[in-house]
C-alpha cells in the first residue's frame, strides 16, 4: 500500500503526530542532511495552518528537542500537536481524504490536556487547584 521509495515522511497518529522523514528508503539512500534540514523546515511551516473541512486548524508544531531535556531512542523528527489537542491524528492508512469524520481506532472517550487530567473525590472539598505531586502522593498510598 505504501510505496517507500516515494515516502518522504512517514506519520505516526496518536493524541498527537510524530514524523519521520525517510532516509533509508530512498532511491537515493540516505538523505543528505541539508535535504532533511530543508524537509524539515517545510513540513514545520506547512503544518502550522492546515485548511479542515470546517475552517482553519491551527497547529503546534516541535522538535523533540525543544520540548524534552534530552532525547533518546528512537524519536521522531517532528512532533505535530492538532488544535491544541481537538483534532486527533489517525493511526492507519488507506483513506480518501486527510479528514476523517470519527476515530480510525473505535471509541475514545478519554480526556487529553497539555497539562494533564484527573479527577478526585478525597480531601477538602473547598480545594479547586492541586499540584501534580499532591496526585502523585494520593496514588502512591493507594498502590
Amino acid at each position: 500500500m505504501v510505496d517507500w521509495g516515494l515516502t518522504k515522511v512517514v506519520a505516526w497518529g496518536g493524541y498527537y503526530a510524530r514524523l519521520f522523514i525517510n532516509t533509508v528508503d530512498r532511491p537515493r539512500g540516505v538523505v543528505s542532511r541539508e535535504e532533511a534540514e530543508d524537509l524539515r523546515r517545510e513540513l514545520r511551516r506547512r503544518l502550522r495552518v492546515l485548511k479542515a473541512p470546517w475552517g482553519y486548524v491551527q497547529n503546534a508544531v516541535y522538535e523533540p528537542g525543544e520540548l524534552y531535556r534530552s532525547v533518546r531512542g528512537d524519536f521522531p523528527d517532528l512532533m505535530v500537536y492538532f488544535d491544541s489537542l481537538r483534532v486527533r491524528p489517525v493511526q492507519t492508512v488507506g483513506y480518501g481524504s486527510p479528514w476523517l469524520e470519527g476515530n480510525d481506532r473505535g471509541p475514545d472517550d478519554s480526556l487529553h490536556s497539555f497539562d494533564g487530567f484527573y479527577a478526585a473525590t478525597w480531601g477538602d472539598k473547598r480545594k479547586r487547584d492541586m499540584h501534580a505531586l499532591d496526585v502523585a502522593r494520593f496514588l502512591e498510598s493507594v498502590l
